[in-house]
Parts: C-alpha cells; structure tokens; sequence
C-alpha cells in the first residue's frame, strides 16, 4: 500500500517512478517472495547460473510490479478525469493486489520453483548424458506431457533445447540421467509430441529450457510483452516510449539501487534503539571468536546497521546477541585489505547464517595486530579471493 499512497499523491504512474523508493520497495517484496525458490539449486550450481537467475527473478519481479502498478495509476481518475476520493482508490487497490500478489504469485513461485529445480537438473547433469523425460506419473498429469513421458535423447539433442521442464504453469515434469546403454527416442516424433504439447495447450511461451536460457521465466511471458525482452538493447532506448525495452532500463536501474534501503521514520527510530542498546551493551569491550579477540568500537556498530543486506531487518537484530553470534560463527581466515588505508593489514572473516543465507562478519586488523569489529556483507565475492591463515 506504500508505493500504492506514493501513487495517490503524484496522480500518475511512469515507468521513471520504477526507480523511486516506495516502488524498488514494492519490487523487492516480490522479489522476496520468489527468492526462496533458488534454495532449491545445489550446492554444486555455478556461481554464475545461481546469480544470472537471482537477477532474473529481480527483473520479473520489476516487470510484475510496473504492470501491477499500472493498473493502480489507471485506477486513480474518475471517468470524467477527477482523481478519485482515497477510500475509493485503495477499494480498487486492494482488488488488483489481490489478483496480482496473491493468486498469480502463488502459481508464479511455483513455476520459479520447477524452473530452479530444472535448471540446477541441466548444469548437473553430464554434458554427454542421456536425459530422459518424466511426467509426476499421476492422475494429475497433462495428457499431452504424458506423450513425452519416457523420451530419452542425447542432453545435446535440439529437443531439450525447447521442450526441457517445466512446460507450463503447474507443470512437475522432471528430466533425468539414465544409463548411457538406454535405448533412445525417435528424435523427430519426440520433436512433434514436444511442439503439440505447448501448442494444443497455447503454452509456447514457455518453450525453452531454464538452465540453458538461465531464466526462471519464459522471455515471452505477457508481462515482457509480444517480443519479450530478450532482443533488447539497454544502450539503445526510447526516453519516452512505455515499450518492453524501457521498462527494461529502469528496472535494471531498480535493482541497482535496490540495496540502498529507504526507512520509514519508525524504522528509523528502532535501527537507533538498536545502535544505542549495542552500543551500552559492547562499546569497548573486546569478544573472543575463534581465539581472535575482537575489540567493539562505536563506528563498527554503526557500520553493521548501515550495511545493505538482503535480509537487512533480521540482520541488524543479531547485535542484539552480538556476542553469542560471533562466538558461535565459523571463522574462514583472512583476506589482504585493498581499500587504501596504510594502518590496516587484513580483513578477518567469519561466516554464520541469516534466514539461511550464508554471510560473512568483518574485522580488520591494523598494523599493531589489534583486530576491531567493522561490519557485514552478504556479497559472496568477498570470500574468493580468501587466504587461509
């Protein structure tokens, strides 16, 4: 409803306004919901397919929220032109959220969540393997999918290339490894089942395959438009077109700017609490983690609470326990410090869990061997360039 009153009292909607905070916010709780699709990826998934994903559930997430959004700009006037009365607008608000945050939401998790499976299925897979298709082997299963139950051909084979699961919205097929020896498929009759399946059901917007195309969703879906985003330029855009490919830009725009958390006052307020507990509570005095013994200096405190994060409420409220957590985090070793200052030596890292994510504390060490609280990232590409000590 914030981004819905942000709305109200501009009396329009743009897609320029994807960039301002109230709409990023609306953004991000969709994208919050989808997130959690992508713990289903292994542990063994490239870094590059978990973040090419990450990224694609974001622009989704931006393209959902600017058609949702839309449709509540569009709901402002009167027939005659007259902005509505407020009750009346947030009566049609609620409508519209309900249709697009509650009951497409749901079956676009799940798609997030069959997409993720599929692609973490294709990058784990041999890339020699035989791959064989499986519908959920139920009363449930589409009769056109069950035509493809049992195809099995080459993981090369142009035929998972639009036809690996999921093939539709609900859709639980799986594709699996079989033994090298498995007798295969006819490849043109498993071709034609595949394209009858999407076309008799007019699912071809999700002909592709999510770990090649790494997108948890189609690039045709309705909400990219008839051509889909695929084709677009960034560099080339229209400044004032309200086409596929500038929305495009200003939910990339979006998603730059998405960490840098816009508070309201009471939000405010307690991230204040919560710096004047932890400072009364730790100022100066020093936690042993691992053996290091960390001094809690003001300034890191502050540090900590300002630091963007994905989960970055449930992160500011472990300074609550801040000792706890630190002697309980696992300590990972060091990295050389590289932003300019003479006086540090090293970063000290040690890593513990937030609503499952892993994420790593910071504490540097200066030229005397004293090691100071300094802050937390959720960035994994701090741990890569790691010097075990």
């Amino acid at each position: 409803m914030r981004a819905a009153r942000y709305i109200y009292k501009k009396g329009r909607f743009d897609r320029k306004m994807l960039h301002d905070a109230p709409v990023v916010a609306a953004i991000r709780e969709t994208y919050e919901c989808l997130r959690p699709a992508l713990g289903h990826l292994s542990h063994t998934t490239p870094k590059v397919v978990r973040d090419t994903l990450e990224s694609n559930a974001f622009i989704f997430s931006g393209f959902k929220t600017y058609h949702t959004m839309r449709e509540v700009g569009l709901s402002l006037t009167k027939d005659d032109g007259e902005i509505k009365p407020f009750a009346a607008f947030a009566q049609e608000v609620r409508a519209i959220h309900k249709r697009y945050n509650v009951r497409y939401l749901e079956s676009e998790y799940d798609h997030a969540v069959g997409s993720a499976l599929m692609a973490d299925r294709w990058h784990t897979s041999a890339p020699k393997s035989i791959l064989e298709y499986r519908t959920a082997g139920d009363s449930k299963a589409r009769p056109a999918h069950e035509a493809l139950d049992r195809t099995r051909l080459p993981k090369g084979d142009p035929f998972w290339q639009d036809y690996f699961p999921p093939n539709g919205w609900g859709c639980r097929c799986d594709a699996i490894e079989v033994p090298s020896d498995t007798p295969l498929s006819n490849p043109q009759e498993a071709w034609e089942r595949g394209d009858t399946a999407l076309r008799s059901n007019k699912q071809e917007l999700f002909r592709g395959n999510p770990g090649r195309d790494l997108r948890l969703f189609p690039d045709k879906h309705p909400y990219y438009g008839e051509r889909g985003i695929a084709h677009c330029s960034i560099a080339k855009h229209s400044k004032d077109d309200e086409g596929e490919c500038e929305v495009l830009a200003e939910v990339l725009k979006a998603q730059k700017g998405a960490r840098k958390i816009s508070l309201t006052p009471e939000q405010k307020e307690h991230r204040k609490a919560l710096q004047d507990e932890a400072k009364a509570r730790y100022q100066g005095t020093t936690i042993v983690s691992n053996g290091i013994p960390i001094r809690i200096t003001k300034v890191g405190l502050k540090e900590f609470l300002n630091q963007p994060h994905i989960h970055y409420f449930e992160k500011n409220e472990i300074l609550r326990n801040l000792q706890e957590v630190l002697q309980e985090s696992r300590y990972l070793g060091a990295i050389p410090y590289h932003k300019g200052n003479p006086n540090i030596v090293q970063s000290h890292l040690f890593e513990i869990t937030i609503e499952g994510d892993k994420t790593w504390i910071i504490a540097r060490e200066d030229l005397s061997g004293e090691v100071t609280f300094h802050s937390i990232t959720d960035d994994a590409g701090i741990i890569e360039h790691l010097k075990k000590k």
